[in-house]
């Protein structure tokens, strides 16, 4: 039977819990060890000293204080994130194998066995074998009953004189005894030996059958002395020194990733996945919606353009000092004779359509002669909206030519974000497919020889040679919006673009009808000759045609009919960006991303404070990464969920590990 010829031996026992974490019983896992060694034949060669609620600088002190052979690890693990220790406030703080091992090579020439006696810690067992001649890890998680019988029966071994390998095995067989299957769980890891080998990180559990023998804990105090035989012809194996290091081990075949290496990167890959997931389900489900359009509005507003006024399009402004005697809104509007003389105006200065957002809902006069010619002419379009309620106040002449409806569809928050296009069926107050702001876009850009391919049909439209996507359920931030399927009633849309200099209002030029009339022919014509004209109410007072804009300002609908004339023809003329955004599948590679950035920052950055710097870097990164995508390519980024990604994959590197190993300590419990 082997013995362990050793000098005095320190062994450092270093006990974490931290707050939040499944609690252990680390204080008779130490009271066990102790009376142990107290029993030991071989106890005055032990001295046991022990630290509690250790935090990282803690380590530090008692290696320079105590100056141990063997060093002993109680507490939680949490894989390839790290063993757990405290922090000041006495929360979880991980610390990886690969700066135990920097700290633990600068006493390699005293200690000679560390033990971690946490769960999946052979990952750090494996950096720190690099330096120490034998350490010994999990590799996976263990209970903690478990976790006693192998500490108690490794010390007994040791106290009895016994070598490393043999005190290993009796902590597997302690295990075993007891009952439970987790004998297999603890590995026993040896540092490579001589400078021209190898480097072998694979490790075995030692078994009941046995393997490659593992020699004895070191005396660093002593030479190391040449095997001699015996009378009787068998080796005795004597301690050498560390520094000689001239035991030979036997070749090992070397693979360029260790198993647990692979395994973590598997782990890492399902949970990133797991998370990524769980996002998605999150967000098909609508609950990230309201986030995700507040985000789109400030993204909107953070934009800076520089675009200037629309000289494409007048808006003629309705106002109460235009009819003095009538109370203005979009239903009681000019009086038939101020219209006439209004639209007799405008075609003296040949503008090239016209546009009135205001309804014309009643039978108009035949004296009224301009307002005749131009109901009949093909560049006059006026308004109707599909309504069911009081429907004689939305309609449109029945002598108009050409009419476009005036509906719009705001979100849950009054919001109007999105442009209605095309109508999928009609109305009997509004028998119209299309809406006027497409109606009077594809009328002037045929003047400009480009053209609008109608009517839509497809997932795709062609607004001059500039190809638009139509929203659908799922993409961008919408997510649960049936309005938004082209399949149903509502039909095709697009997201609007508002055009936005110092308000939303001053997007395009604008006139009173008054101050119109009060021009000189040259101004008048100047203004009006070759241009989009829209004429509609503006009054604030008891208009019910105000609508919310991204911007956080209400404006009328003639304005708003302008904004989506205004897009349509920006897009085919100078390749104006139009807003668009993937599908919910088609954004997941993008969270996925995002996850496993967040994993990799959380993963690597140890200090607080430094983590909540880089993650305010990476949000800031994200912000101004929507900002700059929205405004040269109209793309929606998924901010929300690219946010939430980066900060569930950083705390998942801690929530994880934790929660498995809470899980995992009461089923070995029960």
């Amino acid at each position: 039977m082997k013995t362990s010829n050793i000098g005095s031996q320190t062994i450092l026992f270093l006990a974490a819990n931290p707050q939040g974490t499944v609690a252990l019983r680390l204080d008779r896992e130490l009271r066990d060890i102790g009376e142990g060694l107290q029993r030991a034949q071989k106890r005055d060669r032990f001295n046991l000293e022990q630290r509690s609620a250790v935090r990282p600088r803690d380590i530090q002190r008692a290696m320079l204080d105590v100056e141990p052979q063997i060093l002993h690890f109680s507490g939680h693990g949490a894989g390839e994130a790290g063993l757990v220790f405290e922090d000041e406030s006495g929360n979880s703080q991980l610390v990886d194998g690969d700066a135990l091992a920097g700290l633990f090579e600068l006493f390699a020439d005293k200690l000679n066995c560390v033990v971690l006696n946490g769960c999946y810690s052979e990952v750090q067992a494996q950096e720190i074998a690099r330096h120490i001649p034998y350490v010994i890890g999990m590799n996976k998680a263990i209970g903690d009953t478990a976790a006693i019988s192998f500490a108690v029966g490794f010390y007994d071994a040791l106290g009895a004189g016994r070598d490393v390998e043999f005190a290993f095995k009796l902590g597997c067989a302690a295990i075993w005894l007891e009952g439970s299957a987790e004998h297999l769980t603890p590995v026993l890891i040896r540092k490579p030996i001589a400078a021209g080998d190898e480097v072998n990180l694979t490790s075995q559990p030692v078994t009941a059958d046995g393997e490659k023998p593992i020699d004895p804990i070191l005396d660093p105090a002593k030479k190391s002395p040449a095997s001699t035989g015996s009378d009787t012809g068998e080796p005795k194996l004597e301690p050498i020194d560390v520094g000689q290091q001239a035991l030979q081990p036997e070749k090992q075949i070397t693979t360029k990733f260790s198993r647990p290496v692979f395994r973590n990167l598997l782990r890492s890959g399902f949970l990133i996945s797991l998370v990524t997931a769980g996002i998605s389900i999150v967000r098909f489900c609508g609950v990230l919606q309201p986030l995700e359009l507040t985000a789109y509005d400030l993204v909107m507003r953070s934009r800076h353009l520089s675009e200037g006024q629309d000289d494409h399009i007048l808006v003629i402004k309705v106002i109460a000092q235009d009819e003095p005697d009538r109370v203005i809104n979009r239903s009681n509007t000019l009086s038939d004779q101020r219209l006439d003389k209004l639209l007799g105006l405008l075609k003296q200065h040949d503008p090239s359509v016209i546009g009135f957002a205001n309804f014309l809902n009643h039978k108009i006069d035949t004296k009224h002669q301009n307002i005749q010619k131009n109901l009949r002419s093909d560049d006059f379009f006026v308004v109707c909206q599909a309504t069911e309620n009081r429907p004689e106040d939305f309609k449109a002449p029945d002598n108009a030519k050409f009419i476009g409806f005036a509906d719009i569809f705001a979100d849950d928050d009054r919001v109007l974000r999105r442009h209605l296009l095309q109508m999928k069926i009609v109305t009997p107050a509004c028998k119209q497919y299309f809406g006027l702001s497409l109606l009077l876009a594809d009328y002037y850009l045929r003047g400009n020889n480009q053209s609008i391919n109608l009517p839509f049909e497809n997932d795709y439209g062609q607004v001059g040679n500039k190809t638009i996507k139509f929203l659908s359920n799922y993409v961008g931030g919408y997510q649960q919006f049936a309005p938004m399927n082209k399949n149903d009633t509502r039909g095709w849309q697009i997201m609007l673009n508002y055009r936005y200099v110092n308000s939303v209002l001053d997007g395009f030029s604008s006139i009173s009808i008054n101050d119109l009339f009060n021009l000189s022919e040259s101004d008048r014509s100047a203004r009006i000759k070759d241009r989009i004209i829209l004429i509609g109410t503006t009054e604030k007072k008891d208009n019910q045609d105000l609508h919310a804009t991204p911007y956080g300002e209400k404006i009328p609908g003639v304005f708003l009919q302008a904004q989506m004339t205004s897009q349509l023809v920006n897009a085919a003329l100078y390749n104006r960006p139009l807003i668009w955004g993937y599908s919910l599948g088609g954004e997941v590679p993008l969270i996925w991303l995002m996850v496993g950035v967040g994993w990799l920052v959380g993963s690597q950055v140890r200090n607080r404070w430094i983590l909540v710097g880089v993650s305010g870097l990476v949000i800031i990164m994200l912000w101004a990464g929507a900002v700059v995508l929205l405004t040269v390519v109209g793309y929606w980024f998924p901010l929300v969920p690219a946010w939430l990604g980066f900060g569930l994959g950083c705390s998942s590197v801690t929530i994880f590990p934790i929660v498995g190993t809470k899980l995992r300590r009461l089923s070995s419990k029960s």
